[in-house]
């Protein structure tokens, strides 16, 4: 056990240290091209076995409960924002549907379960995180209800923002694995910083979209 314990961990380590690079690649870089996507692929094969990991990690060496959250949000940001991004004008299907109910599903076992967890934890970090999740997947299960026409133009601003929440929950669990000293603040930071990267990335594409476009969404 010692050694797929020293294995997970390097594989954990090794994978979401490439995925932190490589999302800040993909923050400066032009977006839309195929670099773009070939290396938005790469970020979510990494983010999976990063996500995969620390799953294990958490059910065979030791649970800590800011990780179990993260894990938790950043599988979910990376699923609903690469399907934003396939599905595009087509609108939420079945599986993405499911995709939300299992992860309020999990919140619900998740917030049952705290009171019983007798490791250390930041409350603050946990229940915002949680929160965060929920919100997520309560907007995805609104979708079912968008007009059909609003899915094409809100699909782009649904990939960047989910992709970069993933992001910013990586480099949360970073900070707060290296930094465990500083905790919560360790974790507020980064999460403050990408939340105003996804305002800004946000606000760029819609106006570009209109500089592109002049009389778009008006």
């Amino acid at each position: 056990m010692d050694s797929l314990h020293t294995l997970n961990v390097l594989l954990h380590v090794i994978c979401g240290t490439v995925a932190l690079a490589l999302g800040l690649v993909q923050l400066v870089a032009p977006k839309g091209g195929a670099p773009h996507r070939r290396l938005g692929r790469l970020f979510v094969y990494l983010v999976w076995t990063v996500v995969g990991t620390a799953a294990l990690g958490l059910v065979l060496f030791g649970f800590r409960a800011f990780l179990a959250v993260l894990t938790l949000l950043v599988a979910y940001w990376t699923y609903s924002g690469m399907r934003a991004a396939r599905t595009r004008g087509g609108g939420p299907a079945l599986q993405d549907g499911l995709a939300s109910a299992l992860g309020l599903a999990a919140v619900a076992t998740f917030c049952y379960w705290l009171p019983y967890v007798r490791f250390p934890w930041a409350p603050s970090i946990i229940y915002s995180t949680l929160a965060t999740l929920t919100l997520a997947a309560v907007y995805d299960l609104c979708r079912f209800a968008f007009p059909s026409h609003w899915h094409e133009r809100l699909w782009p601003y649904e990939h960047i923002v989910k992709m970069i929440g993933a992001h910013a929950a990586i480099v949360s669990a970073f900070s707060g694995t290296v930094l465990a000293a500083l905790q919560p603040f360790s974790q507020i930071a980064p999460s403050v910083v990408w939340t105003l990267l996804q305002v800004g990335f946000v606000v760029q594409h819609r106006r570009g979209r209109v500089a592109a476009r002049p009389g778009l969404d008006r």
